[in-house]
């Protein structure tokens, strides 16, 4: 090691050759640690003043993942929100929404999940892909006659054997699908049993608010109720009415990207973690941000590649490529 560096310089320049050595051997996404502009030297460690200096300042630093760092933006936003679906349906008007429901699973860490309406079962699938990535103990529902309605359109049983078939093959032992109406099920879920409710059945006004209304004493004090549609007004849709009125007085964040995303805060014990996302409803930048953020995001699943120079849509501050580019797989594994 030159002499004549500071000692400062060379432990700025050491302490980030250990952090890229723990970020190759552990395999985290820290993006680029910069070393004060000094280039890693190849020379071995100096002294043990300085190891215990490096050890210190790394201890400074935290050694944690990106997303816990920088920016307000990457409380909202994870490596799970970077997550690919294994599985993508021919048809869905949820796809740009998976990179929320990624982040979601991991933050609620719900014992159940229900979801009403669950057609090729995209929005179902991505939660149970996360259940299985963070080795849960979640039971997943899904309630569908699996005949279609005048809004998802009818269609014959081929709908349902590729859902069956998928379910099998990946998720069986911790999922059901239960093919029965939503009023037909409801008796058979305990009161206070749903930690995550995703409402996306047939939606007329007076439908959601019926769906609701019979499936709210199901649900736990913890739970967060999604709504799908909340962004639709033709065709005799009615959820963004209903959402409208019912987010009035719970805590709440809306999505407006992909038909629009309702995400309702229900129980009255909220999930700490998910507190500073209704907290940001307040906020007009910092909703903006997220939703931003989770646009992005989703348009990657919709064939629009973040591009290498572009700013990480994890509100880091960098360069996507200097941040979760380094970790973010490049193929989607499964399509049907």
């Amino acid at each position: 090691m030159d002499p004549s560096r500071s000692f400062g310089a060379r432990l700025r320049c050491n302490a980030a050759r250990l952090v890229c050595c723990y970020d190759r051997t552990h395999h985290k996404p820290f993006g680029h640690i910069q070393s004060g502009g000094d280039q890693p030297c190849s020379a071995k460690l100096g002294s043990i003043c300085e190891m215990s200096a490096i050890l210190k300042v790394l201890g400074e630093m935290s050694v944690m993942p990106m997303e816990t760092k920088n920016s307000s933006l990457q409380s909202f936003v994870s490596q799970s929100s970077f997550m690919r679906p294994k599985f993508m349906p021919p048809v869905t008007a949820w796809g740009l929404h998976a990179p929320f429901a990624f982040w979601l699973v991991e933050n609620l860490k719900p014992d159940s999940i229900v979801e009403l309406g669950t057609y090729y079962g995209f929005s179902f699938f991505c939660f149970c892909q996360q259940v299985v990535s963070l080795k849960l103990p979640t039971s997943c529902i899904a309630v569908d006659t699996w005949a279609g309605d005048e809004h998802a359109g009818f269609y014959d049983e081929s709908v349902f054997n590729m859902v069956t078939k998928i379910n099998a093959a990946d998720y069986s032992s911790f999922t059901r699908l239960l093919r029965a109406t939503f009023d037909e099920a409801v008796g058979q879920f305990s009161d206070g049993s749903i930690d995550l409710l995703h409402v996306d059945g047939r939606h007329r006004y007076e439908d959601v608010k019926h769906d609701f209304e019979s499936w709210r004493s199901k649900l736990s004090n913890r739970s967060v109720v999604l709504f799908h549609d909340t962004q639709v007004h033709d065709r005799d849709f009615g959820v963004y009415r209903f959402w409208t009125e019912i987010s009035k007085a719970l805590p709440h964040f809306e999505f407006t990207h992909g038909f629009g995303l309702g995400v309702l805060g229900f129980g009255y014990d909220v999930c700490p973690a998910l507190r500073p996302l209704f907290d940001a409803s307040q906020s007009a930048e910092m909703m903006a941000g997220i939703r931003s953020s989770y646009e992005r995001l989703g348009m990657v699943l919709a064939g629009n590649p973040i591009s290498r120079n572009e700013p990480c849509p994890c509100g880091s501050a960098q360069r996507y490529k200097h941040c979760c580019g380094s970790f973010v797989p490049t193929e989607i594994d499964r399509t049907v």
